[in-house]
């Protein structure tokens, strides 16, 4: 009875440490897919603005309906802050949303400044500059996106090699 409880203890140790390093690896690997999904967004929320002629509103819960979760919380909670009718600008209604979703997303902060930076032009200027504004936080979510690729394909690996060597070190100094 004594060997199986050691048995059941190593394994639960081992499986815990395995759990807790793919979830660390889990968010190199979500990185990249949320940085491609966000500037499908602001893609969409180009066009909306710039040829469907779309009121901000209605072209952020546009966005919110085709791209995928958790990115779209940003602009669904953005959407409804702004017609809140609290009297938020766009600047204050989409940081507070950013500030709200972050914890949901795998973003970095240097992802989110890209993003807060946006939201302080955006609503302020014509189609043209709000365009040039769009365009230019796509690009820099680009450039993040390559980053966190590299990023991925050299801690992914680490992570899961850590999480299993930190379980047989772990059982090595209980047992």
């Amino acid at each position: 009875m004594g060997g199986l409880l050691r048995v059941v203890g190593v394994l639960v140790i081992l499986g815990s440490c395995r759990s807790i390093s793919a979830m660390v690896a889990g968010n190199f690997v979500e990185r990249p897919r949320q940085l491609r999904v966000l500037q499908l967004g602001l893609q969409i929320l180009e066009t909306e603005i710039s040829y469907a002629n779309a009121s901000l509103p209605e072209a952020l819960e546009t966005v919110a309906r085709r791209v995928d979760p958790p990115v779209n919380g940003i602009f669904q909670e953005a959407g409804r802050n702004f017609l809140s009718g609290e009297g938020l600008a766009f600047g204050e209604a989409w940081d507070y949303a950013l500030r709200k979703q972050a914890p949901l997303l795998a973003l970095q902060k240097r992802d989110l400044e890209v993003l807060r930076g946006l939201g302080q032009v955006i609503g302020l200027s014509n189609k043209e500059d709000q365009g040039k504004h769009l365009a230019l936080a796509r690009h820099q979510l680009q450039q993040e996106e390559q980053v966190s690729i590299e990023e991925r394909e050299r801690n992914v690996r680490l992570w899961n090699y850590l999480g299993l060597a930190g379980g047989a070190a772990l059982v090595l100094l209980f047992y």
